[in-house]
C-alpha cells in the first residue's frame, strides 16, 4: 500500500516554518487588489450528466494564472461487506451510458476520474508570489498529519501547489471556520451560477418555470437528473486567496499547538472512501515500478495472486500498474 512521507521537520520546526508562510502570504494582502481564486471541479462524465462548457471567471477579472489542483481515479464504492453499492438512477459513463451490473441490472456506485483545476486573476509580482508561496505551503501541509488532510484522501497530486490550493478549498467548503469559508455551486447551459444542492434546485423548479427565461434571452434549465443526484462538477471562489491564506495558516498552526496536533493521520476515517487507499495523499513511483516488475515476471497466473505476495490489495495492484504503465508512456 502506498505510504505517507516520513516528516522531515519536528513539531517545534514546523511551527516555525508555518508562521513564516503566514507572514509571508500576509504581506501579499498588501497589494492594490485582492487577489481572487477560482476551483473548478469536473468528474470526466460531466458533460454526459448534464454540465456542459465552463463557468465564467468574474466580469472583469484577468486571469494571471491557471493552476492544477489535484486529480482523481476511478473507483468503485463498497458496502460494509466489500461489495460494490447500487444506486438509483444509475451514474452515467462518459458516452452517456448507465453504468449498471453485468448480473443484476442494478446502477453501481462508482467514482469518476475528475480533476481540479484553479484560476487566479492576480498578473504581476504579487500573482508569481502567491503561487511560489503556495509552493512552500503544500510542501509544509504533506509534513501535517492532522485531520485537515481527511478531505484529501483519495486525490493525487503531482505538484506542491496543488496541495495548497485544494486544502485550502476543501476547509473552506466545510464551513467549520467561520474566517475562512466559500460555497460550491453549479453551472447551467447558459453558464448560469445555482446552488450546488438538490434542496435549492427544487425550490427554483418548483418556484419558476423548468426553462426559466433570462433578460438576454438565455434560459436556465436544470435537468430533472440533477434534482436526484447531483453531477460531480461544481465551481467554487474565494475573493480573497492571500488573507484565506493566512487563515489557513493559522487553522494549521492551531492544530498544531494543539495537545493532540500533528499526532493523527490522514488515514484515520471511519468510513472506506470511494475505491482509493485510505492513508494516501501521494503516491511512490518506486513501488509502483516494483509492483510493475512483479507482475511483468510471469510468476503470478492472476493479479490477486500478485496482490497477495505484495501484500497489497488486487486493485491497489491494479492502479499501481495503471500508474506505472501511463508513466511510461511519457
Amino acid at each position: 500500500m502506498p505510504e505517507r512521507p516520513s516528516p522531515q521537520y519536528s513539531k517545534e520546526k514546523l511551527q516555525e516554518l508555518l508562521e513564516g508562510l503566514r507572514r509571508s502570504f500576509d504581506g501579499l494582502r498588501q497589494v492594490e487588489y485582492p487577489i481572487r481564486i477560482q476551483l473548478i471541479h469536473r468528474a470526466t462524465n460531466a458533460e454526459a450528466e448534464g454540465v456542459v462548457g465552463h463557468p465564467a471567471f468574474p466580469d472583469g477579472s484577468h486571469i494571471g494564472a491557471v493552476r492544477g489542483a489535484g486529480r482523481r481515479e476511478h473507483g468503485v464504492v463498497v458496502d460494509q461487506d466489500g461489495k460494490p453499492r447500487t444506486i438509483d438512477p444509475p451514474i452515467l459513463d462518459v458516452k452517456g451510458k448507465p453504468i449498471v451490473s453485468s448480473d443484476t441490472g442494478e446502477g453501481v456506485d462508482v467514482i469518476m476520474p475528475a480533476s481540479r483545476t484553479v484560476i487566479l486573476n492576480g498578473a504581476g509580482g504579487a500573482g508569481a508570489r502567491l503561487c511560489q508561496l503556495a509552493v512552500r505551503g503544500g510542501r509544509l501541509v504533506s509534513e501535517s498529519h492532522g485531520g485537515l488532510l481527511r478531505p484529501l484522501n483519495g486525490w493525487i497530486f503531482d505538484k506542491p501547489d496543488e496541495v495548497w490550493w485544494s486544502l485550502l478549498f476543501e476547509v473552506a467548503w466545510s464551513g467549520k471556520h467561520r474566517l475562512l469559508r466559500a460555497e460550491r455551486l453549479i453551472w447551467s447551459k447558459s453558464g448560469v451560477l445555482l446552488g450546488y444542492s438538490i434542496k435549492e434546485l427544487s425550490i427554483l423548479r418548483d418556484t419558476l418555470p423548468r426553462a426559466m427565461q433570462m433578460d438576454d434571452g438565455e434560459t436556465i434549465d436544470i435537468p430533472e437528473r440533477w434534482l436526484q443526484r447531483l453531477p460531480d462538477a461544481y465551481v467554487s471562489e474565494i475573493e480573497d486567496v492571500a488573507s484565506a491564506s493566512v487563515d489557513l495558516c493559522d487553522i494549521l498552526l492551531d492544530e498544531l499547538r494543539s495537545p493532540t496536533g500533528g499526532g493523527s493521520t490522514a488515514g484515520d476515517l471511519t468510513r472506506k472512501r470511494r475505491g482509493r487507499p485510505k492513508d494516501a495523499v501521494f503516491y511512490d513511483p518506486k513501488k509502483d515500478r516494483r509492483y510493475w516488475d512483479s507482475w511483468k515476471s510471469r510468476r503470478y497466473k492472476t493479479y490477486a495472486d500478485c496482490a497477495q505476495a505484495q501484500q497489497i490489495t488486487e486493485q491497489e495492484l491494479r492502479l499501481a500498474i495503471d500508474r506505472e504503465r501511463k508513466r511510461r508512456k511519457k
